[in-house]
């Protein structure tokens, strides 16, 4: 099937996606061996009285902020000798020791692949007035700081948002920079990307268009449907820029992210090391399916579908958007939506995403 004659299938899940109440609006990009074979879009940001979605509208990247920017950033630095996968975290953040030995050996490596013994969330936003501030931004860092293990190091993967909340802190205590101006130095201005980045609540800065970008929901802690700010509250509380939560941008954004990593896979050294990269995506233990910032496909029931190969790595986001980089086929899929408007506990895209991405397969991968 040539490229042309298998847009209309994918086109049409994305329709699909809208009228199934899936999310309001979508947009996509597929891409393969560095050339765009399918660019779409259906719906609209909020509803049907509201803007149309668009490849070049942005979105809530919500935990696709730990792939594009807090591991891209930590590859970065590693790369440049600034910082090595097995550093202790208590060599930046001394704070975390406390009175349990284990927390030492917690190393950097850890925190990225999500095996730090750390727990996947914790609401450190409860209690606290729904706003962002310094000092809001400070008590949920001492918290996360404090977080008890869960598990020992090293040990069995488990997603942490709380792992990512510490890495993040640990750039901007490597570097001296917040995250929105590391992120700015080392992945959006290195790759050209424009329109994209943290909104931050406090500094001030970069901030999203309202009118260009997508709703996520009503907010029951913050009272109010958000638009334009941080969908996830933990973030907010620091004011909008994290290391697990806080980037925002278009699926065209993502897109130019993942093919300058597949880039640095296949050799390219203009932005991040190979070598770095490679020792990141080594395969991860059996049972498992994290590697370094990124995962991998699960055996059975993949949110990638059934046609991936198993050399792949991707991400998802609560809010809606994913992506997934084919290695042996060289082919990036992006999605960006916003399935958490009006509701967030609308859970329709679980069966949405592999069924969209076996079309993609199905009708491009080859």
């Amino acid at each position: 099937m040539t490229i042309a004659a298998a847009r209309d299938p994918v086109q049409r899940c994305l329709e699909d996606g809208v009228h199934d109440g899936v999310f309001p609006g979508v947009a996509a990009v597929v891409s393969k061996r560095g050339l765009v074979v399918f660019q779409g879009s259906a719906g609209w940001l909020d509803g049907p009285t509201g803007a149309p979605a668009s490849p070049e509208a942005v979105y809530d990247l919500a935990s696709l902020t730990k792939p594009l920017v807090t591991a891209a950033c930590l590859f970065r630095l590693v790369g440049a000798g600034r910082l090595a996968f097995d550093q202790p975290v208590v060599e930046y953040l001394p704070e975390f020791a406390g009175d349990d030995a284990r927390r030492g050996r917690v190393t950097l490596d850890d925190l990225l692949r999500h095996r730090s013994g750390l727990p996947a969330w914790r609401p450190y936003f409860a209690g606290l007035e729904p706003e962002a501030t310094v000092h809001s931004r400070a008590l949920v860092l001492a918290r996360a700081l404090e977080e008890p293990l869960q598990g020992n190091p090293g040990g069995k993967a488990v997603y942490s948002d709380v792992g990512y909340i510490l890495l993040g802190r640990v750039l901007e205590r490597a570097t001296q920079l917040g995250l929105s101006a590391l992120a700015e130095r080392e992945v959006f201005s290195v790759l050209g990307l424009g329109d994209c980045g943290f909104a931050d609540l406090v500094a001030g800065g970069w901030a999203p268009a309202p009118e260009r970008t997508a709703p996520t929901g009503l907010c029951l802690w913050r009272r109010t449907i958000v638009r334009g700010v941080v969908q996830d509250e933990n973030a907010f509380a620091m004011g909008g820029v994290a290391g697990h939560a806080g980037l925002f941008g278009s699926v065209e954004v993502v897109v130019r992210v993942a093919e300058a990593c597949l880039d640095a896979w296949l050799g390219d050294r203009s932005w991040i090391d190979p070598a770095v990269i490679r020792a990141a995506w080594t395969p991860p233990p059996e049972g498992e399916t994290w590697v370094g910032g990124w995962d991998t496909p699960s055996p059975t029931l993949s949110s990638a579908g059934d046609f991936i190969s198993s050399r792949a790595v991707g991400h998802l986001a609560f809010t809606g958007p994913s992506l997934w980089i084919d290695l042996e086929r060289e082919m990036i899929v992006a999605v960006v939506c916003n399935r958490v408007h009006p509701d967030r506990h609308n859970t329709s895209i679980r069966r949405w995403r592999p069924a969209f991405h076996n079309t993609v397969f199905s009708v491009i991968g080859e």
